[in-house]
């Protein structure tokens, strides 16, 4: 019974032609057969296409900057980050795609740097066993990895800057979206295509769009695992097969209303984890039929080695950057942007040497995983402070024209 008695049984749908191991650093299945994924799933952008004409945005968004963009100000929607798992998982993938453009941009530079670090590496070998020798290693790959960190937490900051509000639930996003109350928000894919579906008109428009950014997110998959004591293990094995066939619930997942196979009621819109359903035959009755997630997650590589360590402290940092200074983050941003965005106080915006990468795993992770409420509340006090009076400095920097 279980995954693992399903791998013998049909065999065929267990490989890198139908549920492979891991795509891209995200894994699809156990290889032991404990748990597999039935369907994927990935962040992106809900937006209203009504709203961005009556803001005279005239191209729809299409990458995690587009909603930096001041014209969004007062009209992205965001949840807080302290009490949605999934939005902070949102903003781990923008730092993610920050962190490997500027990686991309050193390896171009790569022959210059590594020379560099041999360079650095002789000096350190002359002053072996002084305190502050250089250090050695891949320098070049750590330095881009904590720009990249940097540039992601700049984006998160006016996004957060152009949000109306954070809510207490990300499932609330595509809702405000959908009735006007935002132009735009984050949100997981099936939200969206679902708030997208429910307002389709009878001549196949919607209001409500949403799009994947390429390159953006990863492609992870909602996984089903039998309990370890199920009362009913061959009943539970066979719902398991049920969801993973090819006729029974890979249909369920994006089929159209009254296609043979699909749902009777609602369209679920959700992608159907196994490679060998995107075929023709299937696309022509799928509601999201031009959607290849296989090619999309090729085009982001997850690294947790980069941010997984650095969850809770992501959550952390955006609390105190933009959520408990969100009224003086938006004042500081429209005073930049209505006294025409002068250079020095868009500087002073972007200095973010307080929740450095170095300073997420190291200072601000180690607070956090001690679990000292009074130490954790310090803290945040005691960011949030300097953050408000960096706001401030760019609020008069540009009144100043500065």
């Amino acid at each position: 019974t279980g995954i693992a008695g399903l791998m013998k049984k049909r065999p065929e749908w267990f490989g890198d032609g139908a549920i492979p191991l891991s795509v891209s650093g995200e894994p699809y299945r156990d290889a032991e057969g404990r748990w597999c994924g039935t369907c994927l799933s990935s962040f992106g952008i809900v937006f209203n296409r009504d709203v961005l004409e009556r803001l005279g945005i005239e191209e729809e968004p299409k990458a995690w900057s587009d909603l930096a963009d001041p014209k969004y100000f007062g009209q992205v929607a965001l949840a807080d980050p302290g009490r949605s798992g999934s939005v902070t998982k949102a903003f781990e993938m923008l730092l993610q795609q920050e962190m490997r453009r500027a990686v991309e941009q050193a390896e171009e530079l790569q022959p210059q740097l590594v020379a560099t670090e041999e360079a650095a590496d002789e000096k350190q070998d002359e002053k072996a066993g002084e305190p502050g020798g250089l250090p050695s290693g891949e320098v070049w790959r750590e330095e881009a990895l904590k720009r990249g960190w940097a540039e992601g937490m700049r984006l998160i900051q006016k996004i957060s800057a152009n949000a109306r509000y954070f809510t207490d639930s990300s499932s609330k996003i595509p809702l405000e979206v959908a009735r006007g109350d935002a132009a735009a928000g984050m949100c997981i894919d099936f939200y969206g295509r679902t708030v997208q579906e429910q307002f389709r008109s009878a001549d196949g428009r919607s209001r409500v769009g949403f799009v994947t950014p390429e390159g953006g997110t990863s492609i992870g998959a909602d996984s089903v695992a039998m309990l370890r004591g199920a009362p009913d293990g061959e009943m539970a094995t066979a719902f398991m097969e049920f969801v993973l066939s090819e006729d029974g619930g890979q249909k369920l997942w994006d089929y159209r209303v009254g296609e043979p196979g699909g749902p009777t009621k609602h369209a679920l819109r959700r992608l159907p984890i196994r490679r060998d359903f995107y075929t023709a035959e299937h696309r022509v009755a799928m509601s999201d039929g031009e959607e290849e997630p296989y090619e999309l997650a090729a085009k982001f590589t997850y690294h947790p080695e980069w941010t997984a360590g650095a969850f809770s402290a992501i959550r952390f940092i955006v609390r105190v950057m933009c959520v408990d200074t969100h009224d003086e983050l938006k004042t500081a941003w429209h005073a930049w942007d209505e006294y025409g965005q002068p250079t020095r106080s868009l500087a002073a915006m972007e200095e973010m040497n307080a929740v450095r990468y170095d300073t997420a795993l190291d200072s601000i992770g180690r607070v956090l995983r001690e679990r000292d409420r009074i130490k954790e509340t310090r803290l945040a006090r005691q960011l949030s402070d300097r953050f408000r009076q960096q706001y401030a400095l760019v609020e008069r920097l540009a009144r100043n024209g500065r």
